[in-house]
C-alpha cells in the first residue's frame, strides 16, 4: 500500500466567488451600520454585538423579500438597513467633489459644485446597493 492511497480527502464546501464577494459586501454594510451604533455611544464589544445582531436580522428579513415574501417586518428592515448604510457612507459621499470622477463630470458638464440633494441620492443608491448586493451575490453561482 502506497502512502498516497492512505490519505483521505476531506470534502470541501462549495464556496464560489459570489459567496465570498457577498460576505465582503455584508461586512462593508455591517461597518456602515456600526457607525450609527458608535455615534450612539456604543464601544467595543457592545458595538460589535449590536452591529452583528442588527445586520443579521436585516439580512434574514430582507432575504424573505428577495424570495417574494413581503410583509411589514421586511419593509422596516430594508428601510432601516438603507438608512443605516446611507448614514455610514455619508461621510465618504460628502467628499465626492474631491475625486477624479467628479472632476470628470465637471469637465463634461461645467458644473462647479454638487447640490446636497445629489449627495443624498448618491448615499441612498450606495446604501441600497449595500443592502441588496450580499443576497444577490450569495445566491449567484
Amino acid at each position: 500500500m502506497s502512502a498516497n492511497s492512505a490519505v483521505r480527502r476531506i470534502p470541501m464546501p462549495d464556496i464560489g466567488v459570489g459567496k465570498v464577494l457577498g460576505a465582503i459586501v455584508w461586512v462593508i454594510a455591517a461597518y456602515a451600520t456600526a457607525l450609527i451604533f458608535q455615534e450612539l455611544g456604543m464601544t467595543e464589544w457592545p458595538l460589535v454585538g449590536a452591529t452583528i445582531v442588527a445586520q443579521s436580522i436585516c439580512t434574514y428579513l430582507e432575504g424573505k423579500l428577495w424570495r417574494g415574501s413581503l410583509n411589514a417586518a421586511t419593509i422596516v428592515a430594508l428601510i432601516f438597513d438603507v438608512l443605516a448604510n446611507a448614514s455610514g457612507v455619508w461621510i465618504f459621499v460628502l467628499r465626492i467633489e474631491n475625486t477624479g470622477i467628479w472632476r470628470m463630470i465637471q469637465d463634461i458638464t461645467g458644473w462647479q459644485s454638487i447640490q446636497m440633494s445629489w449627495h443624498l441620492g448618491i448615499a441612498i443608491l450606495v446604501a441600497l446597493a449595500l443592502a441588496v448586493a450580499p443576497e444577490a451575490l450569495w445566491r449567484d453561482r
